[in-house]
């Protein structure tokens, strides 16, 4: 594999321990971006490739911050992936998005309501907004949530809805829904 060149024994146990544990995760998540099998693997690839060159700051201890770490690499990665990919080959839904896009009142009605939703969900609590940005933003799962923040399913569901219901309000308040 890959990792075979890595010269120190510790490192190089490292990364294969930490690849087999997340490579899953990992090209799940650069699947839900990029919809392309060869493209999500080469994506995983290029995360340890990364995370190779940074292994200074990997604590395997830390699970939950090291999962983090390798998810944010691996999005970053895939998105990169995405728009080079993007570039290269637009497709007719794309052209036609472009044109739509250009539209200049479209364009400031656009980014006022992305500004104005953001502002919604950061002057939420942080435990409610924390809880909206991990599900939603990081896209990750009520387990991985659960883990991370230490608690139980049942309290991961009430926040989920209590953060909702309280954007909810806000937006309402704002005129967005």
């Amino acid at each position: 594999m890959f990792f075979m060149a890595i010269e120190n024994e510790d490192d190089r146990q490292l990364v294969e321990r930490l690849f087999a544990k997340h490579r899953y995760l990992l090209f799940k998540r650069a699947y839900d971006i990029l919809h392309d099998v060869q493209l999500a693997e080469d994506a995983v690839i290029e995360t340890f490739l990364r995370v190779i060159r940074n292994l200074h700051k990997i604590e395997e201890s830390n699970v939950s911050q090291t999962r983090g770490y390798l998810v944010i690499i691996c999005d970053n990665v895939s998105k990169n992936y995405y728009k080079k990919r993007k570039k290269e080959s637009p497709s007719e839904d794309d052209m036609q998005a472009t044109a739509a896009d250009n539209n200049p009142v479209e364009i400031v009605i656009r980014q006022d309501t992305i500004r104005r939703i953001a502002a919604a969900i950061e002057a939420l609590p942080p435990m409610y907004r924390d809880i909206l940005l991990l599900t939603y933003t990081h896209k990750h799962s009520h387990a991985e949530i659960c883990e991370m923040l230490d608690i139980p399913l049942t309290t991961l569901k009430k926040r989920i809805q209590r953060a909702r219901q309280k954007l909810g309000q806000r937006l309402k308040w704002e005129g967005l829904q």
